[in-house]
């Protein structure tokens, strides 16, 4: 019997290292890379994939990238496994639409010039939920669990959305 079965045998693992020849163990339990090396894509791989007008922000909810296409007011929802187009939807921002964040269930988009608003996307439907005046041009918004902070620009504040 090799030693890591019976270092092993004393923790009740005794069936388990000793069914599984010593090579085979030492190799799974020593590659921390495994699934990582499994799906990995060389570093030349460039896809492009077709949104709207201007994309300038981006964001991921898990399995989509949402593309915040600033000049024609959309957002454009995209499998991330695959790229596929699964919807492009408008979105009552302002003027334009530039930011975006995921908050587990919805994404929230910024925009506007001058007369901004954040509006609350369903990530599965693609329908807004509601649009919230701001007062001014959108920025960068985020999540912290609870609430959603937007960066208004020019206004020397931040809002918070619940």
């Amino acid at each position: 019997m090799n030693t890591a079965a019976i270092a092993y045998k004393s923790f009740g693992f005794a069936l388990v290292a000793l069914a599984m020849p010593f090579t085979q163990f030492a190799q799974t339990a020593t590659n921390p890379n495994k699934v990582a090396i499994l799906h990995w894509y060389s570093a030349n791989h460039v896809t492009s994939f077709p949104v709207g007008s201007t994309p300038a922000g981006l964001v991921f909810d898990g399995q989509n990238m949402w593309s915040m296409n600033e000049l024609d007011r959309t957002v454009t929802k995209i499998r991330a496994n695959d790229g596929e187009i699964l919807g492009t939807y408008s979105v009552p921002a302002g003027d334009t639409v530039s930011y975006g964040c995921f908050d587990g269930a919805n994404i929230w988009v910024t925009g506007g010039h001058g007369s901004g608003s954040i509006s609350k996307v369903s990530a599965s439907a693609g329908q807004v939920l509601k649009a919230t005046p701001i007062g001014s041009t959108g920025q960068a918004c985020t999540f912290d669990g609870v609430n959603v902070w937007v960066a208004v620009k020019g206004s020397m504040s931040l809002r918070r959305s619940a």
